[in-house]
Protein backbone atom coordinates (compact mmCIF):
# COMPACT_ATOMS: atom_id res chain seq x y z
CA UNK A 1 0.00 0.00 0.00
CA UNK A 2 1.50 3.40 -0.65
CA UNK A 3 1.35 6.10 2.24
CA UNK A 4 -0.15 8.47 -0.31
CA UNK A 5 -2.94 6.60 -1.12
CA UNK A 6 -4.08 6.10 2.50
CA UNK A 7 -3.98 10.07 2.88
CA UNK A 8 -5.29 11.00 -0.53
CA UNK A 9 -8.72 11.36 1.12
CA UNK A 10 -8.00 13.78 4.34
CA UNK A 11 -4.40 14.85 3.38
CA UNK A 12 -5.77 18.63 3.45
CA UNK A 13 -7.50 18.20 6.93
CA UNK A 14 -4.07 16.38 8.24
CA UNK A 15 -1.81 19.35 6.83
CA UNK A 16 -4.16 22.34 7.93
CA UNK A 17 -3.95 21.16 11.88
CA UNK A 18 -1.58 23.33 12.65
CA UNK A 19 1.96 23.16 14.96
CA UNK A 20 3.05 20.11 16.66
CA UNK A 21 3.09 20.37 20.62
CA UNK A 22 6.74 19.65 20.82
CA UNK A 23 9.99 18.07 18.83
CA UNK A 24 8.93 17.45 15.41
CA UNK A 25 8.36 13.83 14.63
CA UNK A 26 12.35 12.17 13.89
CA UNK A 27 13.66 16.22 14.31
CA UNK A 28 17.71 16.73 16.36
CA UNK A 29 17.56 18.93 19.09
CA UNK A 30 20.75 20.68 19.99
CA UNK A 31 21.56 22.17 23.63
CA UNK A 32 24.25 24.80 22.78
CA UNK A 33 26.13 27.18 25.90
CA UNK A 34 27.64 30.54 26.18
CA UNK A 35 31.12 30.29 25.25
CA UNK A 36 32.64 33.48 24.73
CA UNK A 37 35.06 33.38 27.66
CA UNK A 38 38.73 33.14 26.02
CA UNK A 39 41.12 31.51 27.50
CA UNK A 40 44.75 30.39 25.29
CA UNK A 41 44.46 26.48 26.94
CA UNK A 42 41.15 25.58 27.18
CA UNK A 43 38.96 27.68 24.94
CA UNK A 44 41.43 29.68 22.51
CA UNK A 45 38.84 30.11 19.49
CA UNK A 46 35.98 30.95 21.69
CA UNK A 47 32.03 29.78 19.76
CA UNK A 48 30.50 33.15 18.89
CA UNK A 49 27.14 34.17 20.55
CA UNK A 50 24.66 32.85 23.09
CA UNK A 51 23.59 29.34 23.56
CA UNK A 52 19.96 27.58 24.16
CA UNK A 53 18.24 25.08 22.15
CA UNK A 54 17.84 24.66 18.57
CA UNK A 55 15.83 22.10 16.26
CA UNK A 56 17.73 20.69 13.17
CA UNK A 57 16.02 18.43 9.88
CA UNK A 58 17.24 15.24 10.62
CA UNK A 59 18.50 14.84 6.40
CA UNK A 60 17.85 18.26 4.89
CA UNK A 61 20.39 20.55 5.62
CA UNK A 62 19.26 24.54 6.31
CA UNK A 63 18.92 26.85 9.68
CA UNK A 64 18.35 25.75 12.79
CA UNK A 65 15.28 26.89 14.63
CA UNK A 66 15.99 28.75 17.89
CA UNK A 67 13.59 27.69 20.70
CA UNK A 68 12.04 30.74 22.25
CA UNK A 69 11.18 31.83 25.67
CA UNK A 70 14.07 29.94 27.29
CA UNK A 71 15.59 31.83 30.47
CA UNK A 72 19.76 32.90 30.87
CA UNK A 73 20.32 29.51 33.15
CA UNK A 74 19.55 27.96 29.56
CA UNK A 75 21.20 30.20 27.08
CA UNK A 76 23.71 32.25 28.97
CA UNK A 77 22.06 35.61 27.76
CA UNK A 78 23.71 38.65 29.54
CA UNK A 79 25.68 35.95 32.01
CA UNK A 80 29.80 35.79 31.77
CA UNK A 81 30.55 32.21 29.63
CA UNK A 82 30.46 29.50 30.29
CA UNK A 83 26.67 29.62 30.85
CA UNK A 84 23.55 28.10 29.09
CA UNK A 85 22.65 24.69 28.14
CA UNK A 86 25.43 21.66 28.16
CA UNK A 87 23.20 18.24 27.68
CA UNK A 88 19.29 17.63 26.46
CA UNK A 89 17.54 14.38 26.49
CA UNK A 90 14.19 14.24 24.63
CA UNK A 91 11.71 12.07 26.83
CA UNK A 92 9.08 10.07 24.51
CA UNK A 93 6.91 9.75 26.99
CA UNK A 94 5.67 13.10 27.24
CA UNK A 95 7.42 15.12 25.00
CA UNK A 96 9.60 17.33 27.21
CA UNK A 97 13.40 18.30 26.86
CA UNK A 98 15.45 17.31 29.80
CA UNK A 99 18.06 19.92 29.61
CA UNK A 100 21.10 19.90 32.27
CA UNK A 101 22.96 23.31 32.17
CA UNK A 102 26.69 24.60 32.93
CA UNK A 103 27.88 27.93 34.67
CA UNK A 104 30.87 30.01 36.82
CA UNK A 105 32.16 29.33 40.21
CA UNK A 106 29.02 30.60 41.97
CA UNK A 107 26.27 30.03 40.15
CA UNK A 108 22.87 26.83 40.42
CA UNK A 109 23.51 24.08 38.39
CA UNK A 110 19.85 22.54 37.67
CA UNK A 111 18.28 20.34 35.59
CA UNK A 112 15.52 21.77 33.76
CA UNK A 113 12.07 19.74 32.13
CA UNK A 114 11.33 22.37 28.73
CA UNK A 115 7.72 21.73 27.35
CA UNK A 116 6.95 23.48 23.74
CA UNK A 117 4.62 24.84 21.69
CA UNK A 118 5.75 25.10 18.49
CA UNK A 119 9.15 26.33 18.81
CA UNK A 120 8.63 27.95 22.18
CA UNK A 121 9.08 26.90 25.28
CA UNK A 122 5.63 27.17 27.10
CA UNK A 123 6.27 25.42 30.66
CA UNK A 124 9.74 25.06 32.44
CA UNK A 125 10.19 22.99 35.67
CA UNK A 126 13.34 23.52 37.47
CA UNK A 127 14.93 21.36 39.67
CA UNK A 128 18.50 22.55 41.41
CA UNK A 129 21.23 20.30 41.61
CA UNK A 130 23.84 22.16 43.16
CA UNK A 131 26.21 25.34 43.57
CA UNK A 132 29.25 25.88 41.01
CA UNK A 133 32.45 25.89 43.38
CA UNK A 134 34.95 23.62 41.21
CA UNK A 135 38.95 23.95 41.09
CA UNK A 136 40.07 25.33 37.51
CA UNK A 137 39.36 22.87 34.51
CA UNK A 138 42.93 23.95 33.22
CA UNK A 139 45.43 25.89 35.35
CA UNK A 140 44.45 29.47 33.54
CA UNK A 141 40.38 28.22 32.69
CA UNK A 142 37.65 29.84 34.68
CA UNK A 143 36.14 27.47 37.17
CA UNK A 144 32.99 25.86 36.15
CA UNK A 145 30.64 22.92 36.67
CA UNK A 146 28.42 21.28 34.74
CA UNK A 147 25.89 18.37 33.60
CA UNK A 148 28.03 17.12 31.30
CA UNK A 149 25.11 14.26 30.46
CA UNK A 150 22.05 13.10 31.18
CA UNK A 151 19.76 9.56 30.33
CA UNK A 152 16.40 7.96 31.08
CA UNK A 153 15.30 5.16 33.16
CA UNK A 154 12.36 3.64 31.68
CA UNK A 155 10.18 5.25 34.10
CA UNK A 156 10.84 8.45 33.22
CA UNK A 157 13.48 9.44 36.28
CA UNK A 158 16.59 11.21 34.52
CA UNK A 159 20.17 10.34 35.65
CA UNK A 160 22.39 12.92 35.32
CA UNK A 161 26.10 13.06 35.14
CA UNK A 162 27.83 16.00 36.94
CA UNK A 163 31.16 17.37 37.54
CA UNK A 164 32.06 19.86 40.35
CA UNK A 165 29.03 20.81 42.02
CA UNK A 166 30.37 22.06 46.00
CA UNK A 167 29.08 21.13 49.01
CA UNK A 168 26.36 20.95 50.50
CA UNK A 169 23.70 20.02 48.20
CA UNK A 170 21.45 17.31 47.19
CA UNK A 171 23.77 15.30 45.61
CA UNK A 172 26.34 14.98 48.59
CA UNK A 173 29.14 15.43 46.75
CA UNK A 174 28.70 12.42 44.22
CA UNK A 175 28.76 12.63 40.62
CA UNK A 176 26.10 10.18 39.23
CA UNK A 177 22.58 10.88 40.18
CA UNK A 178 18.94 10.36 39.72
CA UNK A 179 16.57 12.78 39.13
CA UNK A 180 12.34 12.52 39.82
CA UNK A 181 11.16 14.93 37.73
CA UNK A 182 7.24 14.29 38.79
CA UNK A 183 8.36 14.98 42.55
CA UNK A 184 11.63 17.14 42.06
CA UNK A 185 13.59 14.25 44.50
CA UNK A 186 17.34 13.99 43.74
CA UNK A 187 19.25 10.85 44.86
CA UNK A 188 22.37 10.50 44.66
CA UNK A 189 24.05 7.17 43.03
CA UNK A 190 27.19 6.44 45.40
CA UNK A 191 29.83 5.67 43.29
CA UNK A 192 32.90 4.92 45.67
CA UNK A 193 35.75 5.96 45.07
CA UNK A 194 35.40 8.69 42.50
CA UNK A 195 37.65 8.31 39.65
CA UNK A 196 39.99 10.90 39.22
CA UNK A 197 39.69 13.24 36.50
CA UNK A 198 36.69 15.36 34.93
CA UNK A 199 33.10 13.64 34.36
CA UNK A 200 32.17 14.53 30.65
CA UNK A 201 29.70 11.57 29.59
CA UNK A 202 27.10 9.56 30.43
CA UNK A 203 24.73 6.60 28.56
CA UNK A 204 21.87 4.32 30.85
CA UNK A 205 21.86 0.60 29.60
CA UNK A 206 18.05 0.56 30.64
CA UNK A 207 17.55 -3.12 28.66
CA UNK A 208 20.78 -5.19 28.63
CA UNK A 209 22.00 -7.98 31.09
CA UNK A 210 21.98 -6.47 34.84
CA UNK A 211 19.84 -3.75 33.86
CA UNK A 212 19.88 -0.28 34.60
CA UNK A 213 23.90 -0.16 34.45
CA UNK A 214 25.18 3.72 34.20
CA UNK A 215 28.32 4.11 31.84
CA UNK A 216 30.16 7.41 32.34
CA UNK A 217 32.91 8.83 31.28
CA UNK A 218 36.02 11.01 32.79
CA UNK A 219 38.90 12.56 31.39
CA UNK A 220 42.16 13.59 32.99
CA UNK A 221 43.04 17.26 33.85
CA UNK A 222 44.71 19.19 33.32
CA UNK A 223 46.50 17.15 30.78
CA UNK A 224 44.06 15.67 28.91
CA UNK A 225 46.24 12.56 28.12
CA UNK A 226 43.76 10.00 28.64
CA UNK A 227 40.37 9.64 29.02
CA UNK A 228 38.08 5.91 30.65
CA UNK A 229 34.56 4.60 30.74
CA UNK A 230 33.61 3.35 33.35
CA UNK A 231 30.06 1.73 34.98
CA UNK A 232 28.32 1.15 38.12
CA UNK A 233 24.71 -0.33 38.27
CA UNK A 234 21.86 1.77 38.84
CA UNK A 235 20.64 2.73 41.50
CA UNK A 236 22.55 1.48 43.80
CA UNK A 237 25.97 2.33 42.47
CA UNK A 238 29.03 1.07 44.35
CA UNK A 239 33.61 0.38 43.18
CA UNK A 240 33.12 1.65 39.69
CA UNK A 241 33.95 -1.04 36.62
CA UNK A 242 36.83 -0.09 34.17
CA UNK A 243 35.14 -0.59 30.61
CA UNK A 244 37.43 1.32 28.48
CA UNK A 245 40.90 3.68 28.38
CA UNK A 246 41.87 6.16 25.61
CA UNK A 247 45.07 7.77 25.30
CA UNK A 248 48.08 8.76 26.01
CA UNK A 249 48.64 8.58 22.28
CA UNK A 250 46.60 10.40 20.64
CA UNK A 251 45.46 12.14 23.59
CA UNK A 252 41.82 12.02 23.95
CA UNK A 253 39.22 14.35 25.55
CA UNK A 254 35.97 12.32 25.89
CA UNK A 255 32.63 14.57 25.55
CA UNK A 256 29.71 12.02 25.13
CA UNK A 257 28.75 9.02 25.05
CA UNK A 258 26.00 6.93 23.58
CA UNK A 259 24.37 3.39 23.00
CA UNK A 260 23.13 2.27 19.86
CA UNK A 261 20.04 -0.78 19.28
CA UNK A 262 22.91 -3.57 19.69
CA UNK A 263 23.96 -1.45 23.13
CA UNK A 264 27.38 -0.78 21.96
CA UNK A 265 28.97 2.68 23.08
CA UNK A 266 29.41 5.37 20.71
CA UNK A 267 32.11 7.68 21.71
CA UNK A 268 32.80 11.85 20.76
CA UNK A 269 36.41 13.30 21.72
CA UNK A 270 38.49 16.10 20.90
CA UNK A 271 42.56 15.27 20.54
CA UNK A 272 42.47 13.21 17.30
CA UNK A 273 42.03 12.20 14.76
CA UNK A 274 40.48 9.66 15.51
CA UNK A 275 37.20 11.69 17.34
CA UNK A 276 34.65 9.03 17.16
CA UNK A 277 34.87 5.11 18.36
CA UNK A 278 32.26 2.71 18.17
CA UNK A 279 32.95 0.00 20.83
CA UNK A 280 36.13 0.59 21.65
CA UNK A 281 37.73 1.32 17.99
CA UNK A 282 38.04 4.17 16.24
CA UNK A 283 35.87 4.87 13.44
CA UNK A 284 36.29 7.01 10.40
CA UNK A 285 34.74 9.60 9.13
CA UNK A 286 34.37 10.98 5.56
CA UNK A 287 35.30 13.92 5.67
CA UNK A 288 37.03 14.60 8.88
CA UNK A 289 35.35 16.17 11.30
CA UNK A 290 38.12 16.94 13.29
CA UNK A 291 37.07 17.40 17.37
CA UNK A 292 33.83 16.38 18.36
CA UNK A 293 31.56 17.66 21.25
CA UNK A 294 28.05 16.08 20.87
CA UNK A 295 26.75 12.70 20.16
CA UNK A 296 23.32 11.05 19.16
CA UNK A 297 21.61 7.89 17.68
CA UNK A 298 19.05 7.52 15.46
CA UNK A 299 17.57 4.50 15.82
CA UNK A 300 16.12 4.26 12.82
CA UNK A 301 18.36 3.97 10.85
CA UNK A 302 21.81 3.99 12.88
CA UNK A 303 22.71 7.37 11.91
CA UNK A 304 24.27 9.31 14.44
CA UNK A 305 23.89 13.16 14.84
CA UNK A 306 27.32 14.63 15.91
CA UNK A 307 28.38 18.24 16.98
CA UNK A 308 31.77 19.91 15.78
CA UNK A 309 33.59 22.26 17.51
CA UNK A 310 37.31 23.82 16.86
CA UNK A 311 39.52 23.09 14.98
CA UNK A 312 36.68 21.64 12.23
CA UNK A 313 35.92 21.86 8.72
CA UNK A 314 32.26 22.96 9.87
CA UNK A 315 33.39 24.34 13.17
CA UNK A 316 30.70 24.73 15.51
CA UNK A 317 28.04 22.76 13.51
CA UNK A 318 25.81 19.51 13.62
CA UNK A 319 26.33 17.17 11.62
CA UNK A 320 24.81 13.54 10.30
CA UNK A 321 26.82 10.56 9.91
CA UNK A 322 25.53 8.00 7.93
CA UNK A 323 26.07 3.84 8.76
CA UNK A 324 28.60 4.18 6.10
CA UNK A 325 30.45 6.44 7.44
CA UNK A 326 29.15 9.74 5.45
CA UNK A 327 29.17 12.87 7.05
CA UNK A 328 26.89 15.48 5.53
CA UNK A 329 26.54 19.44 7.49
CA UNK A 330 23.02 19.71 8.21
CA UNK A 331 23.17 23.14 10.82
CA UNK A 332 26.13 25.98 11.10
CA UNK A 333 25.74 29.07 13.71
CA UNK A 334 23.56 31.50 12.48
CA UNK A 335 24.84 35.09 12.01
CA UNK A 336 26.11 36.28 15.29
CA UNK A 337 26.63 32.71 16.76
CA UNK A 338 24.82 29.96 18.78
CA UNK A 339 27.51 29.31 21.00
CA UNK A 340 29.17 25.65 21.66
CA UNK A 341 26.68 22.56 21.00
CA UNK A 342 27.34 20.31 23.70
CA UNK A 343 24.42 17.99 23.64
CA UNK A 344 22.29 16.16 20.79
CA UNK A 345 19.26 14.56 21.12
CA UNK A 346 16.67 12.50 18.63
CA UNK A 347 13.21 12.53 18.53
CA UNK A 348 11.88 8.84 17.17
CA UNK A 349 10.12 8.63 14.34
CA UNK A 350 8.69 5.61 13.28
CA UNK A 351 7.80 5.76 17.29
CA UNK A 352 5.87 2.87 19.41
CA UNK A 353 3.32 4.31 22.14
CA UNK A 354 1.58 2.36 24.50
CA UNK A 355 0.81 -0.82 25.53
CA UNK A 356 1.12 -4.19 23.42
CA UNK A 357 -1.71 -6.91 24.57
CA UNK A 358 0.39 -10.38 24.42
CA UNK A 359 -1.01 -13.81 23.59
CA UNK A 360 1.27 -16.96 23.52
CA UNK A 361 3.72 -14.74 21.78
CA UNK A 362 4.18 -11.24 22.33
CA UNK A 363 3.59 -8.53 19.00
CA UNK A 364 6.07 -5.63 18.38
CA UNK A 365 6.93 -3.47 16.07
CA UNK A 366 11.20 -3.53 15.28
CA UNK A 367 11.74 0.06 15.21
CA UNK A 368 15.63 -0.28 16.14
CA UNK A 369 16.91 -0.92 13.68
CA UNK A 370 13.83 0.21 11.45
CA UNK A 371 14.70 -1.70 7.95
CA UNK A 372 12.64 0.77 6.14
CA UNK A 373 14.58 3.59 7.06
CA UNK A 374 13.34 6.66 8.26
CA UNK A 375 9.32 7.88 6.63
CA UNK A 376 11.13 10.35 3.70
CA UNK A 377 9.18 12.01 0.77
CA UNK A 378 10.95 9.34 -1.88
CA UNK A 379 11.72 7.21 0.10
CA UNK A 380 9.92 3.95 -1.60
CA UNK A 381 11.96 1.29 0.57
CA UNK A 382 9.77 2.33 3.68
CA UNK A 383 8.28 -0.11 5.55
CA UNK A 384 7.41 -1.66 8.90
CA UNK A 385 8.09 -4.58 10.51
CA UNK A 386 6.43 -6.34 13.38
CA UNK A 387 8.92 -9.41 15.32
CA UNK A 388 7.52 -11.97 17.93
CA UNK A 389 8.30 -14.60 19.65
CA UNK A 390 7.46 -18.48 19.84
CA UNK A 391 5.69 -19.46 17.31
CA UNK A 392 3.22 -16.28 16.05
CA UNK A 393 0.08 -16.33 14.72
CA UNK A 394 -0.73 -14.69 11.03
CA UNK A 395 -1.39 -10.34 11.56
CA UNK A 396 -3.20 -8.24 10.55
CA UNK A 397 -2.53 -4.57 10.60
CA UNK A 398 -5.02 -1.48 10.25
CA UNK A 399 -4.14 2.52 10.50
CA UNK A 400 -5.59 5.57 11.41
CA UNK A 401 -5.32 9.10 10.93
CA UNK A 402 -5.06 9.22 15.25
CA UNK A 403 -4.26 7.79 18.04
CA UNK A 404 -6.14 5.91 20.87
CA UNK A 405 -6.24 3.93 24.12
CA UNK A 406 -8.71 1.79 24.68
CA UNK A 407 -8.36 -1.35 26.97
CA UNK A 408 -11.05 -4.29 26.19
CA UNK A 409 -12.24 -2.98 23.77
CA UNK A 410 -15.75 -3.88 22.67
CA UNK A 411 -14.94 -6.88 25.29
CA UNK A 412 -12.33 -8.45 22.90
CA UNK A 413 -9.52 -8.49 25.20
CA UNK A 414 -6.81 -5.97 23.74
CA UNK A 415 -6.09 -2.49 24.15
CA UNK A 416 -6.89 -0.44 21.11
CA UNK A 417 -4.52 2.09 20.49
CA UNK A 418 -5.92 3.52 17.02
CA UNK A 419 -9.09 6.03 16.75
CA UNK A 420 -11.70 3.98 15.33
CA UNK A 421 -13.31 7.47 14.51
CA UNK A 422 -10.49 8.35 12.22
CA UNK A 423 -9.88 4.34 10.57
CA UNK A 424 -7.73 4.89 7.21
CA UNK A 425 -7.12 1.20 6.68
CA UNK A 426 -9.50 -1.80 8.26
CA UNK A 427 -7.48 -4.67 9.25
CA UNK A 428 -5.69 -6.17 6.32
CA UNK A 429 -3.69 -9.29 6.14
CA UNK A 430 0.17 -9.41 6.27
CA UNK A 431 3.05 -11.31 6.50
CA UNK A 432 5.67 -9.07 9.23
CA UNK A 433 6.20 -6.21 6.99
CA UNK A 434 4.15 -3.83 5.66
CA UNK A 435 5.33 -2.15 2.42
CA UNK A 436 4.54 1.95 2.86
CA UNK A 437 6.57 3.55 0.07
CA UNK A 438 6.44 6.95 0.40
CA UNK A 439 6.44 8.85 -2.71
CA UNK A 440 8.77 12.24 -4.05
CA UNK A 441 5.42 14.26 -3.11
CA UNK A 442 6.18 17.48 -0.62
CA UNK A 443 2.73 18.12 0.07
CA UNK A 444 3.08 14.49 2.72
CA UNK A 445 5.56 16.25 4.72
CA UNK A 446 4.72 16.27 8.21
CA UNK A 447 1.15 13.97 7.73
CA UNK A 448 1.22 11.65 10.40
CA UNK A 449 -0.01 8.06 11.00
CA UNK A 450 -0.85 5.66 13.46
CA UNK A 451 -0.56 1.47 12.79
CA UNK A 452 -1.20 -0.96 14.80
CA UNK A 453 -1.00 -4.96 14.50
CA UNK A 454 -3.16 -7.60 15.25
CA UNK A 455 -3.11 -11.33 15.48
CA UNK A 456 -5.42 -14.42 16.13
CA UNK A 457 -4.22 -16.10 19.34
CA UNK A 458 -5.21 -18.43 21.63
CA UNK A 459 -3.18 -17.31 24.06
CA UNK A 460 -4.39 -13.99 24.61
CA UNK A 461 -7.34 -12.79 27.36
CA UNK A 462 -10.06 -13.15 23.91
CA UNK A 463 -8.03 -14.66 21.57
CA UNK A 464 -6.68 -11.34 19.52
CA UNK A 465 -3.61 -10.20 20.19
CA UNK A 466 -1.76 -7.07 19.78
CA UNK A 467 1.14 -4.67 19.13
CA UNK A 468 1.44 -1.73 20.79
CA UNK A 469 0.62 1.54 18.15
CA UNK A 470 3.50 3.26 15.87
CA UNK A 471 3.43 6.17 14.39
CA UNK A 472 4.93 7.74 11.94
CA UNK A 473 4.92 11.31 10.47
CA UNK A 474 6.27 12.08 6.82
CA UNK A 475 9.98 13.91 6.67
Amino acid sequence: MRISRLLAPSLSLLLSTGALAQVPDGWFVTANFNNTTYDPFWNPNPAPGDGGLFLVHPTVPGVAIPVTNLPPEITGVGVPGPRGACTVVYRPSDGALIVGDEGPAGTTISLHVVNLTGNAATGITTIPLGTSAPGPVSPTSPPAAWVGQAALLPNGDVVVAVNALGLPGPLAGQILGIVSTASGTVTPVPVTPVPPGIMNALAVDASGPGAPIAYFGMFQSPTFLQSTIYSVPLPGGGAPTTVLTFGPNPWIGLTNLALDCSNQLWMTAFGGPPNLFHAGAAVPLSPPLGNLNALAVEDATGALALATTFPSPFPWSVVRRTPAGVATLLASAPLGGWGAPSGLTVNPNPEAYGPATPGASTYSWELCPNAGGLPEVGNAGFSLAVAANGSPAAGLVAASLGSANLPDFLGLGFTLLLDPAQILLPPTPHGGTINLPIPNDPTLVGAHLYFQSFHLDGGAPAGIAATEGVEVTVL
